[in-house]
């Protein structure tokens, strides 16, 4: 079960992303473009997906990457987010990939 504060953490990365955020958050952020982040579990609601135990290291907020789902094969492409390691990972502004 994802903690309740994942979707806050989405707002609050878009917010930093917004802001221009601090300089290291910036290029951390940027690292994370077009990265594909694989879960064993994977919810969807409306535009806003999370997952769980997810083979990422990174921890903090991302932009314009994909969570796939390890045993179904589906994935959705999100706008922003926020990561936890392999424990989670929230995104928003994210939409289902066709062909998966």
């Amino acid at each position: 079960m994802l903690p309740q504060r994942a979707p806050l953490f989405a707002t609050a990365a878009l917010a930093l992303v917004l802001a221009g955020g601090p300089a290291t958050a910036s290029a951390d952020t940027a690292a994370a473009h077009n990265t594909i982040i694989t879960c064993n579990e994977v919810s969807a609601d409306g535009n806003s997906v999370s997952g769980t135990n997810c083979d990422t290291d990174r921890v903090g907020p991302i932009i314009d990457f994909s969570i796939s789902d390890r045993l179904t094969g589906d994935t959705w492409h999100c706008a922003i987010g926020h990561a936890e390691g392999s424990r989670w990972v929230s995104g928003g502004g994210c939409q289902k990939r066709f062909g998966s």
